[in-house]
């Protein structure tokens, strides 16, 4: 039984929607939710747990999240001002910052920023945390984070193959499109 030309197009856009739905979640950021641990280090009275999306920082925008503890008990810090420095690889290195990271409200130890990384290689993270209760006194995270190149999105290329059929339905639909008084898919012969 042959498949009518309506019945082609529905399928193709349905193909077509079911890949972008398959793609959806790397292109919507959900922050912290789908960052990862990266790292975990401890500076004075302080734990920090760092995160990060994509888990494998690379070229581009790198959202990162800082959570904060303390080390002698696991309370959490959620009264701090969190700076960040990123010094890039190189014999002339780019800086990235400072740069203030933002409280999220729920977990409330949790400091988010995003940072452009505009090349690959050993990148060095200072990290300056001022707990605003108790003095004002600074306590610094170095540490260093591999950047990998950029690479094309395997998404991106799934939704631009997934969506040609369906272009391609639509313009068979609509070129052999009858005209009045002839059913649809069969060509007028004037």
């Amino acid at each position: 039984m042959a498949m009518s030309a309506r019945a082609r197009v529905c399928l193709a856009l349905a193909i077509s929607l079911i890949g972008l739905l398959v793609i959806a979640p790397e292109a919507v950021t959900l922050a912290n939710g789908r960052t990862t641990t990266i790292l975990e280090v401890e500076q004075g009275p302080y734990r920090m747990e760092v995160r990060a999306l994509p888990a494998t920082p690379k070229v581009g925008d790198l959202h990162m999240a800082f959570v904060l503890w303390t080390t002698n008990g696991n309370d959490m810090i959620t009264n701090a001002a969190v700076t960040v420095t990123a010094i890039g690889p190189g014999p002339e290195p780019a800086q990235v910052g400072p740069q203030q990271a933002f409280r999220v409200p729920t977990p409330p130890n949790w400091y988010d920023l995003n940072l452009p990384l505009a090349q690959p290689g050993q990148w060095r993270f200072m990290i300056d945390v001022v707990e605003l209760t108790e003095g004002g006194a600074v306590i610094r995270f170095d540490f260093p984070i591999d950047v990998q190149s950029a690479e094309m999105n395997l998404g991106i290329i799934i939704v631009m193959v997934s969506t040609i059929p369906a272009l391609i339905a639509i313009a068979w639909f609509v070129r052999n499109r009858g005209t009045p008084g002839n059913p649809p898919g069969r060509k007028s012969h004037k």
